[in-house]
């Protein structure tokens, strides 16, 4: 198991067939409170090869106190594929008005 340290900015890693990486995920930023609610929870998304991956958690949740503190996903190759870009999603706290294109993962 490899392990890979960043924010949700671009990094690239490789990630062989049956075999999973760490990432570290944190915020550079705090979410907005909005209608009361400071949560955003990013899932990701396969640019293509949509079944080639799993990802435990499935999400990450942050908030106002939490967003510097450094989540761990676990992503796991379970087909064979080519390279791929996993591009985050982002819901609540204003992140949803972030172009998610601007922070991909690139796998090998």
């Amino acid at each position: 198991m490899q392990e890979w340290y960043g924010n949700i900015l671009s990094q690239t890693t490789k990630i062989d067939l049956n075999q999973s990486v760490k990432v570290q995920v944190w915020l550079p930023t705090p979410p907005h409170r909005i209608n009361g609610n400071d949560n955003v929870v990013i899932q990701w998304k396969a640019s293509n090869c949509t079944d080639c991956f799993t990802f435990s958690p499935k999400e990450l949740t942050f908030n106002i106190k939490s967003f510097q503190e450094r989540q761990t996903i676990t992503i796991t190759r379970v087909k064979a594929g080519g390279q791929t870009t996993l591009v985050p999603t982002f819901n609540g706290g204003g992140f949803d008005q972030v172009p998610p294109q601007i922070y991909p993962i690139y796998i090998q």
